[in-house]
């Protein structure tokens, strides 16, 4: 990924976003996949006879985060809530 945090696949032949950046990738006009700065677990389809079988090439790109929780934590202990996942870590370059 570059610094602007656009990237390609590369599966036998450059591979990019069909321009809905909804999963799918084409190979010929296609535009550069786009992620926010982050960690992100990635998956992508990498069947080698996907022009063959005429299936899709699809990938998945999930943002990833460590979070603690416990008495020491501003969050304390999460109540179970949606969306309550304890006090999120970041990293940060500068410090470390």
């Amino acid at each position: 990924m570059n610094d602007a945090g656009l990237f390609q696949w590369y599966i036998s032949k450059d591979w990019g976003n069909d321009g809905s950046f909804s999963g799918f990738l084409i190979s010929e006009d296609e535009t550069n996949c786009q992620a926010y700065a982050g960690y992100y677990w990635m998956q992508v389809n990498t069947n080698p006879n996907v022009e063959i079988d005429d299936e899709p090439v699809t990938y998945i790109a999930r943002p990833l985060f460590w979070a603690i929780i416990g008495d020491a934590t501003p969050a304390s202990w999460p109540d179970g809530a949606e969306g309550d996942k304890g006090q999120r870590m970041v990293y940060n370059q500068t410090t470390k």
